[in-house]
């Protein structure tokens, strides 16, 4: 979640955190419902602002779509995460034919386990010109 991290009366900022998540996938124009995973590996400068990428592939028939997203991070509240930005969706084959751009933001429910660990939902959703909505279980850890 990007908490400072305090030991013995010192902070120390920066924090990695790596995320893994099932996802459950839904497209309107689609009508589709795909099941996937996705990972984000970001950089907390302190307990508020961070930084990464994201990686989500979700399983059409034997084909992934893939996507990564540019993440600003951002922690609302303790228990609140949002992650916006950029999302460049990957061509595939025989689903799609070419790089899509559009527009990723997240938000996790974090609980907070231990000092290093946090799980909790996520919601989010894709705006492009086939805009989807997620949401998913995940898995937080910091180093």
């Amino acid at each position: 979640m990007g908490q400072e991290i305090h030991h013995e009366g010192h902070e120390s900022e920066g924090v990695i955190e790596l995320i893994t998540s099932g996802i459950i996938s839904y497209t309107p124009s689609e009508g589709e419902t795909l099941f996937g995973s996705e990972a984000h590996l970001t950089y907390w400068w302190n307990h508020t602002w961070g930084a990464g990428f994201s990686y989500s592939a979700r399983f059409y028939e034997t084909h992934p779509l893939s996507d990564i997203a540019l993440l600003g991070s951002l922690n609302a509240t303790q228990w609140l995460t949002i992650n916006v930005g950029p999302n460049f969706a990957l061509p595939s084959e025989d689903v799609r034919d070419h790089l899509r751009l559009g527009f990723y933001a997240e938000t996790e429910f974090n609980y907070r386990v231990s000092e290093f660990f946090h799980f909790g939902l996520l919601t989010g959703t894709v705006i492009n010109n086939e805009t989807e909505f997620t949401t998913g279980i995940q898995l937080g850890f910091e180093f």
